[in-house]
């Protein structure tokens, strides 16, 4: 009987030590850059598109394919729609169609948010921003199973990338020029730095208060080494903080580990016995 019972259980150990997987686990980027403004400008394509496949390249779901835009305006969406065809693109621009059941990340890859209109020209409000912030919880399941996030620049308003799981704090800036693009290490496919048009804000750096440490910095301002364009690649948000890499083995198995270790036990004391 004893050695049914520590059979069932090895094999029990062996499926939940070898195939748990490990949770889903999201991409995101953020910028400084007004790059849904200024996309008449080819870095600035460049950037936002290169900023959206990376989100997006986060995605494990196998029906998945649409990007979720929100945008009160045209800039962004006609950006987007252009890289990836109409219906492929689902359009939200005002604060009653945000729903929590909109963050379906079997149906999107990623969301995109506009930039704030204190960009100068850029399309969101600060009420809707503050509208697509009470659905954190939403956004955190969706980031947590693979859907990406893509957030443009907020301007003057620090409340912006309040709907970025573990908020990434921003200071507004005015330059146009001196912007350049990290190592290969912390760069999406096909990123290039955007100069010539005027940014407006920079991030405080991963690991310092408000930017978690999971991010990395693709670009940076360089008269002060500022960070003007954050990625982060295959996070999960754990207890309200970031953190990447896989999963521990979870506590079923860690239960059944000790089963095993207690059967054995008594296995040997029966041996012993006899």
């Amino acid at each position: 009987m004893l050695r049914g019972l520590m059979r069932g259980l090895m094999a029990a150990a062996a499926v939940a030590a070898f195939g748990a997987t490990p949770a889903f686990a999201g991409n995101i980027a953020l910028t400084g850059h007004d790059d849904d403004f200024h996309c008449g400008s080819a870095a600035a394509c460049t950037q936002e598109k290169s900023l959206i496949d990376f989100a997006a390249a986060g995605s494990t779901s196998a029906t998945a394919t649409k990007i979720l835009v929100f945008d009160q305006g045209t800039e962004g969406s006609s950006d987007i729609i252009g890289f990836y065809g109409a219906g492929n693109v689902t359009v939200v621009s005002t604060a009653a169609g945000i729903t929590d059941a909109l963050f379906d990340p079997s149906v999107y890859k990623a969301f995109v948010v506009a930039s704030d209109q204190s960009c100068g020209g850029c399309d969101n409000t600060p009420a809707f921003e503050a509208a697509l912030a009470t659905h954190t919880t939403a956004i955190d399941d969706f980031f947590n199973n693979g859907g990406g996030i893509v957030g443009f620049t907020g301007g003057t308003n620090l409340a912006y990338y309040a709907f970025v799981p573990q908020v990434a704090t921003s200071t507004p800036i005015g330059d146009t020029t001196g912007f350049v693009a990290t190592g290969a290490g912390c760069t999406a496919p096909g990123f290039v730095a955007v100069n010539g048009d005027q940014t407006h804000n920079t991030f405080a750096e991963p690991g310092t208060p408000g930017t978690s440490s999971a991010y990395c910095v693709a670009e940076r301002l360089s008269r002060n080494n500022a960070a003007v364009t954050l990625l982060l690649a295959g996070g999960s948000i754990v207890t309200g903080v970031i953190t990447t890499g896989t999963s521990a083995v979870p506590e079923p198995a860690s239960l059944t580990l000790i089963g095993l270790g207690m059967v054995g036990a008594a296995w040997r004391r029966r041996r012993a016995a006899k």
